[in-house]
């Protein structure tokens, strides 16, 4: 029998020498096994082929005879392919290497992994900056429908996030709740990210899919620091109302949120604003018992009761999953309880 019968045989790994000898940086014993006719696109076990482990060297040289059209978006069981795992990595002739054999820069991983989301989220700017130059998809949503743009914002990697916007990334790119970075910031009151979507002209009047501004994200959350920056300084409308007709002073009088109530009147909420079941800020209050939001809000308008009760304005979708998260997980926004923002770790 050949010699060529027997180079492939597999370890209790389903490795074959090739791939052990890529795994641990020999070159030269590499490049012999080739000559004999070792199959580089063999996959192990774990469906990974030699160049999957090569990458994570960072060392070019091993790289290159291993890198051929079919290997270089070869991918495993986790659904990687080499530039995944060598984005995890700052060495940036690896990633040229294997962007000019044709890697696909786009191609997302089992659980919403893609090359540019493992990067930023790794905090290796400059394989962002190579990877831009090859993006297609600037939104790279995950696999529940979240912007990679977002899930910076939610990781407060605030400079990391500007950097995608200034490159390409769309500051209005909507979640699966039509939610935008706007809203993101205001639900985890971040009040760097809500200046820094600022300077990029950001809108902080535009609705989701409930109809909800980022100033009633943000009043639903209880965030009364980003929603006075919303009202003083950006100067948002404190009378928008979503889709049940509700406005950000009715939210407040809901949670019997007396600084929130006074800082909306005080900017101009308007008490005397009713929601499509005919209820004012003040029905609201006193539907759940808030007497000093009631004492407020008639303080400013005189008014009394001005209709029945039925059911009270629904709070957003919130948002989970608003922690750092290993890049083996996926980041997401996650519709759950009707207020609170919480960290998942």
């Amino acid at each position: 029998m050949s010699l060529s019968a027997y180079i492939d045989c597999i370890d209790s790994d389903g490795r074959t020498a090739f791939q052990l000898a890529a795994i641990h940086g020999h070159l030269n014993v590499v490049e012999k096994l080739l000559e004999l006719g070792a199959d580089e696109a063999h996959k192990d076990n774990d469906g990974a082929v030699a160049l999957h482990y090569a990458v994570a060297l960072g060392d070019v040289d091993l790289c290159r005879p291993l890198a051929t059209s079919v290997t270089v978006n070869a991918i495993d069981r986790n659904g990687n392919h080499p530039l995944i795992n060598a984005c995890h990595t700052d060495n940036e002739q690896v990633i040229r290497e294997l962007l000019n054999l044709g890697a696909n820069v786009d191609h997302l991983s089992l659980n919403g992994q893609s090359a540019m989301r493992v990067a930023a989220l790794s905090g290796n700017t400059k394989i962002v900056r190579i990877l831009a130059e090859h993006i297609t998809d600037w939104e790279q949503q995950d696999m529940d429908g979240t912007p990679l743009v977002h899930t910076l914002l939610i990781n407060k990697q605030t400079a990391m996030a500007e950097l995608l916007l200034t490159l390409g990334a769309f500051i209005s790119a909507k979640d699966t709740h039509g939610r935008t970075c706007a809203h993101v910031v205001c639900a985890i009151n971040d009040m760097c990210g809500a200046r820094m979507l600022r300077r990029l002209a950001a809108s902080f009047e535009v609705v989701d899919d409930g109809g909800r501004t980022p100033l009633l994200t943000a009043v639903w959350n209880c965030h009364l620091e980003i929603s006075t920056y919303l009202l003083e300084t950006v100067g948002v409308n404190p009378n928008s109302v979503d889709e049940q007709g509700a406005s950000a002073l009715s939210v407040a009088a809901q949670q019997g949120n007396r600084e929130l109530v006074v800082l909306l009147l005080r900017m101009g909420a308007e008490p005397s604003l009713k929601d499509l079941a005919g209820r004012t800020a003040f029905d609201v209050a006193t539907m759940y018992g808030h007497d000093t939001i009631r004492a407020v809000l008639q303080a400013a308008s005189g008014s009394a009761d001005s209709s029945g009760f039925g059911s009270v304005p629904n709070s957003p979708i919130a948002f989970r999953s608003l922690g750092r998260k290993s890049l083996k997980n996926t980041q997401t926004l996650i519709a759950t309880s009707p207020r609170s923002t919480r960290k998942v770790l």
